[in-house]
């Protein structure tokens, strides 16, 4: 098949070439934004339902912090943000998902990088009592107090987010996310300040 040759020398092509690839590149990012959607609808929807297969087995955090770490670095390279681990030695194992907890990570990671354009993203695991504690924890715009205990209801997005984060944004990761911790017999909540970052920290109870 002969492709024809598109003399870009003349404005008017060059202008529809370039005209053309931004709408491409507006269909393919609706698909995936529409995509994610129903998919974190059937999700919560099953979580919601008690429809979910959970794979609960011993495993190790550093392990899950690795996978999320991994899948979350194209996001903090495209933005020139880098992520800080801190933990100690020697975590107990933790019985849970592999997949759900990493599926947590990934989602306060990521949202993490969305609000954050300067700085670090930080991923703190500590043990407190009989609980493991993580955290992530950003230096971007933060949240106002009284927005805190809404984050996690379904469909909600922060007032302090810009409009293209909103229209990119499903509203459902977050309590996706209570769901799974709660599972897991622990907790999860933000502590924000506006213009002071933010830091989103769960809980999984000790073995």
């Amino acid at each position: 098949k002969i492709i024809p040759h598109l003399n870009e020398a003349n404005g008017q092509v060059k202008a529809s070439k370039e005209q053309i690839i931004q709408d491409l590149d507006i269909i393919l990012s609706e698909g995936v934004r529409l995509t994610n959607m129903i998919n974190n609808v059937l999700d919560l929807a099953k979580l919601e339902e008690g429809a979910v297969v959970w794979r609960m087995e011993p495993l190790s955090i550093i392990e899950v912090v690795g996978r999320a770490t991994a899948a979350t670095h194209p996001l903090l390279e495209d933005k020139g943000l880098s992520l800080q681990i801190e933990h100690d030695n020697g975590f107990p194992l933790v019985v849970g998902d592999k997949a759900r907890l990493t599926q947590v990570l990934i989602n306060l990671i990521a949202n993490a990088v969305k609000y954050t354009d300067e700085g670090t993203v930080t991923c703190r695991l500590h043990m407190a009592d009989n609980e493991l504690i993580i955290s992530v924890i950003d230096t971007g715009m933060g949240i106002p107090e009284d927005e805190c205990d809404k984050l996690f209801d379904k469909f909600h997005q922060s007032k302090q987010s810009d409009a293209k984060s909103r229209d990119q944004g499903t509203g459902l990761g977050l309590t996706i996310c209570k769901h799974i911790v709660e599972y897991h017999k622990g907790r999860i909540w933000i502590e924000s300040e506006p213009g002071k970052g933010s830091t989103f920290s769960f809980t999984l109870p000790r073995t």
